[in-house]
């Protein structure tokens, strides 16, 4: 499995072309993450775009959006307070560093988790925090109760705050609205309009 690349997050360009994060095989053991392009007619998949040299090894993990209709796709990092946005051509366009890009405690810290495009605004999980909870005997992963919405060209539109931490979100484009799926709530749904300006 040495330098085998296994594409896991991903969108379509067109019908045949699929842009995303693959996972790239180090050791058997061992793997970091990279930006691929795959030719569905072929099966040929290969590195592509922009990787930002300061976030080595499994400080690449990233959540991948596309969006055809706006001429972008964005990664957002989990272990570095970063987000790239790039043209499909795979070309930076901006590179958004968080309040903790140069954090003392950054490897310990967990920061986006996970992310969605609407209508050309980039709406992401951030957590920025401790990567793990403890509570009395119990460790657990950190989970985001923070979104935060970006314009295409990276200026920062709005936070907004849960309340509450969630395991999922998704975008319902027809009602324009953000569903988040909470961990510990007795209603476990909840949604938030997004904002159109």
């Amino acid at each position: 499995m040495d330098d085998e690349l296994l594409l896991v997050d991903f969108g379509f360009l067109n019908d045949s072309i699929v842009l995303g994060r693959a996972i790239h095989s180090l050791s058997h053991s061992t793997f970091d993450m990279t930006m691929t392009k795959l030719n569905a007619n072929t099966n040929e998949i290969e590195r592509f775009g922009y990787e930002n040299p300061e976030c080595p090894g499994k400080k690449k993990i990233a959540s991948f959006s596309l969006s055809v209709e706006n001429n972008f796709y964005v990664n957002c990092y989990d272990e570095c307070d970063l987000m790239t946005i790039c043209d499909l051509n795979g070309n930076l366009k901006h590179n958004i560093y968080g309040p903790g890009w140069n954090d003392k405690d950054q490897d310990r810290k967990a920061y986006y988790f996970g992310s969605d495009i609407f209508n050309g605004k980039i709406v992401a999980a951030y957590i920025g925090d401790l990567e793990f909870v403890f509570k009395g005997n119990i460790t657990r992963g950190a989970a985001p109760s923070t979104l935060i919405i970006f314009e295409k060209d990276g200026r920062y539109l709005k936070t907004i705050n849960t309340g509450y931490e969630f395991e999922r979100f998704c975008i319902d484009e027809e009602n324009k609205r953000i569903i988040t799926y909470f961990i510990d709530r007795e209603e476990p749904l909840g949604y938030f309009n997004i904002p159109v300006k």
